[in-house]
């Protein structure tokens, strides 16, 4: 290796470190879920629900959700799968606030390339990745996001997470497998422990969705003690969805070992009151309170 590579990769490696670092100040506070994530769930709740008066205090969250961040494709999504009429008046209003979010980021990025160096022009490039994963479909974010080059190993693993998250948002199990594997071999490169943990995380949440029970409920159990993907859910969703996988999917020597004596379980339980039920009344063989 050259004497000029090993000062570029060195100097990579030093950006990298401080990266970590000024992430390690935030990580400190919970980070509330993923707004589109939200909406998505809200969305998926409006579809399932049939209770009207429930419905409608869905639907008013939902709107105010989509006003608030220009969702535009979101919104022509759910109005498509719930038979609603589209408005267009929101349409062509989210659509000017696109189009002058996309302009000012194309004079900061000018202002960037002009001023400063490769770590703020790739900010100004992260954040056009934003606004469209607010306002654009899924196949148009992720292309974009691919065509970001030159980001740091760290950064990286994050746009490929981002990607993930996405695909969780849209319900695209194929392009969430497509996209797995990529992020896997980078984390394999170069993921710190918060990184590989989010992303066990994020493909556990995909094993949920697609039934794969056991695998959902191996991540999870893996990650609940050091778990930091609130961005995905909280950490009560996170004992919910450890305990509905795990008594779907395993034995009842593990869910002892893993669930009933787990001291993490066991803190959150009694906030958990129906949850606690499912659980021991299946592992003592309470089965009349099981099916109830």
């Amino acid at each position: 290796m050259s004497s000029k590579q090993q000062d570029e990769e060195k100097k990579q490696m030093d950006i990298d470190k401080e990266e970590d670092e000024d992430e390690d100040e935030v990580e400190e506070e919970e980070k509330p879920q993923d707004i589109l994530l939200k909406a998505a769930g809200l969305s998926n709740r409006y579809t399932l629900n049939n209770n009207k008066s429930e419905k409608d205090e869905m639907i008013k969250e939902l709107m105010e959700i989509y006003d608030k961040n220009n969702m535009i494709e979101y919104y022509r999504d759910f109005c498509n799968k719930n038979s609603l009429n589209i408005d267009n008046g929101l349409i062509t209003k989210w659509e000017k606030n696109q189009l002058n979010l996309l302009k000012e980021n194309d004079e900061k990025k000018e202002l960037a390339e002009k001023n400063e160096g490769d770590v703020e022009i790739h900010e100004v490039e992260l954040e056009r990745g934003k606004i469209l994963s607010f306002t654009s479909d899924l196949n148009t974010t992720i292309k974009y996001y691919l065509d970001i080059k030159g980001l740091t190993t760290g950064k990286q693993i994050d746009k490929y997470l981002t990607i993930l998250r996405l695909c969780l948002v849209w319900n695209d199990d194929h392009l969430y497998r497509k996209y797995r594997s990529e992020t896997a071999k980078l984390i394999e490169k170069g993921g710190d422990w918060d990184r590989r943990n989010r992303f066990t995380v994020y493909t556990s949440a995909h094993n949920f969705r697609i039934r794969k029970f056991k695998e959902a409920a191996q991540g999870l159990l893996d990650s609940i003690a050091t778990f930091s993907a609130s961005e995905i859910f909280n950490y009560e969703q996170l004992v919910k969805y450890v305990i509905i996988s795990s008594v779907l999917s395993l034995d009842r020597s593990t869910i002892r070992k893993k669930l009933i004596e787990s001291p993490e379980i066991i803190q959150i339980i009694d906030k958990l009151p129906t949850f606690k039920s499912f659980l021991y009344s299946f592992y003592e063989c309470r089965y009349n309170e099981f099916f109830r």
